[in-house]
């Protein structure tokens, strides 16, 4: 397993461990995502932003123990604290990612600590985290 942080949350099914984003990961998420920031010339404070807000970032209790970074039509939770950190204003609903993300893309950090990132409408999921290049099973 990787080298994560571990926060239990009572769930209304129970008690639930969720593996959150240490500082490894949420570098590893972040560099992901600021290849796929459509604004280049603001990637890397666009990253910088991403780290802190991922560092901060929290399961949700209508979720699985599994934490999202994810851009469906809209940025979502770190990912939209990222963006309005570095001062460019989204809605965060009605199409808001365009222009900034791929749409239907995103990552995940599963309860086992991995990091399984998707680009795109059916997409398969592959293992960012290490050098396996695994292309199934993750999230």
């Amino acid at each position: 397993m990787a080298s994560t942080r571990m926060f239990k949350k009572t769930m209304p099914w129970g008690v639930f461990e969720h593996a959150m984003f240490d500082e490894r990961l949420a570098g590893i998420a972040a560099r992901w995502w600021a290849e796929r920031f459509l604004d280049q010339d603001r990637r890397e404070e666009f990253r910088e932003a991403l780290v802190c807000a991922l560092l901060k970032q929290e399961p949700k209790e209508r979720t699985s123990p599994a934490m999202c970074v994810y851009s469906d039509y809209d940025p979502q939770d770190a990912l939209l604290e990222a963006v309005r950190a570095i001062g460019i204003e989204c809605r965060g609903y009605g199409f808001s990612s365009e222009g900034l993300f791929p749409m239907k893309t995103g990552i995940t950090l599963n309860k086992a600590g991995e990091l399984w990132a998707k680009e795109g409408y059916g997409k398969h999921p592959c293992r960012i985290d290490d050098d396996s290049n695994q292309t199934k099973g993750g999230a």
